[in-house]
């Protein structure tokens, strides 16, 4: 069963909040710090156990938000069963902001 997103708008307060607390004034100064303002990657995102996916669209706009270069590619949507080892969704761009989000 797919269940449908929230809006846009109804997430972003809540992403920014989050975001806000984590990072402070300073940024991500750990990330920063030691890895290279340009370096790229691309990751997938796994399921380390059976379960529910839950949350992309929150994942989504923290990356989007951080960077917008970051690009995220989701195969299983919100709702979707999982078993161990399923894909998730592939996580592509700068890998500061990759790991800021």
């Amino acid at each position: 069963m797919t269940i449908p997103s929230l809006p846009t708008l109804m997430l972003e307060p809540v992403v920014r909040a989050a975001l806000l607390e984590d990072l402070g004034r300073a940024g991500d100064i750990t990330t920063d710090a030691i890895v290279p303002a340009t370096a790229q990657a691309e990751t997938v995102l796994a399921a380390r156990q059976p379960g529910v996916v839950a949350g992309l669209d929150l994942a989504a706009l923290a990356f989007r938000l951080i960077d917008p270069a970051i690009r995220i590619e989701i195969e299983r949507p919100d709702g979707t069963q999982l078993a161990k080892g399923d894909r998730i969704a592939t996580i592509a761009g700068p890998v500061r902001g990759m790991l800021t989000a």
